[in-house]
C-alpha cells in the first residue's frame, strides 16, 4: 500500500522536490533584486531611497513568493506528465524533442 508521501511527491523523492524549491527561491530572489536595482536606477535624483527592510519586503512580497513556491512544486511534481504530453507536440511542430534525463521518469 502506498503512503500519502508517495502520492504527494510522485515518482520523485523529497530531495528532488527540495532542490526544485531551492532553485525557485534563488530565482525569485535574483528577480526581486534585479527589479529593485532597476527601481533605484529610475529614481536616481528623484526619489528618496529608504533603507532596505526585510520586514517590509516580506510583507509586500509574501503572496508572490508563495505562488512561486507552489507553482514550482506543481511543475516539479508533474514534470514527467508535462514532458510526456509536450514532446509529441514539439516533435510534430519543430522536429525535435526535449531530452529525457536520468532524473526525470518517462
Amino acid at each position: 500500500m502506498k503512503h500519502f508521501s508517495e502520492y504527494f511527491l510522485g515518482n520523485h523523492d523529497l530531495a528532488f522536490h527540495l532542490s526544485g524549491l531551492i532553485f525557485t527561491l534563488l530565482g525569485t530572489l535574483i528577480a526581486k533584486y534585479h527589479f529593485w536595482k532597476n527601481h533605484q536606477a529610475q529614481c536616481e535624483g528623484v526619489c528618496v531611497h529608504p533603507k532596505f527592510s526585510l520586514k517590509y519586503w516580506f510583507k509586500n512580497n509574501i503572496e508572490e513568493f508563495t505562488i512561486a513556491l507552489i507553482t514550482s512544486f506543481v511543475v516539479v511534481r508533474f514534470i514527467d506528465v508535462l514532458l510526456h504530453w509536450l514532446n509529441p507536440k514539439i516533435s510534430a511542430a519543430f522536429g525535435w524533442e526535449i531530452p529525457l534525463t536520468e532524473d526525470v521518469a518517462n
